[in-house]
C-alpha cells in the first residue's frame, strides 16, 4: 500500500498537469484548499466519500490514486478529459443543452 506522500504527490501530479490551482480542486471535490493542501503533502487522511470525488474530479480510477498502478482509461485518464469536465462544471444549464445539441450534430456528421 501506498504512503500517504505518495498518494499526495500523485494528486499534485495530476492537478499541475490540468493547470488547476489547489483552491479549484478544493472547490469541486468540496473541501477547503487547506484540507486539500495536506492531502497533497501526504500530511492528512482522506475518507472514502472525498476519495471518490476526487476520483470523478480527476477522472482517474481510485486504484491509480491509491497505487499508481493503474489508470482506467475507460473513465477517460486523458487530462484533456478532465480539462473539459472541469469547464462544464461553470456552465449553465442552457449553454450546457447548446452544447450538448452541438455534439449530437457533430457525431451525425462525422
Amino acid at each position: 500500500m501506498a504512503t500517504y506522500k505518495e498518494i499526495g504527490q500523485r494528486l499534485r501530479k495530476r492537478r499541475l498537469d490540468l493547470k488547476l490551482t489547489q483552491a479549484e480542486v478544493a472547490e469541486k471535490i468540496e473541501k477547503s484548499s487547506g484540507y486539500y493542501s495536506h492531502l497533497e503533502n501526504g500530511t492528512r487522511e482522506m475518507g472514502v466519500q472525498t476519495l471518490m470525488r476526487i476520483s470523478a474530479f480527476f477522472c482517474l480510477s481510485i486504484d491509480y490514486i491509491l497505487t499508481g498502478t493503474h489508470v482506467d482509461e475507460s473513465k477517460g485518464g486523458n487530462p484533456k478529459i478532465a480539462q473539459i469536465n472541469f469547464k462544464l462544471a461553470h456552465m449553465s444549464d442552457d449553454a450546457l443543452d447548446t452544447l450538448s445539441d452541438y455534439i449530437d450534430f457533430m457525431n451525425k456528421h462525422k
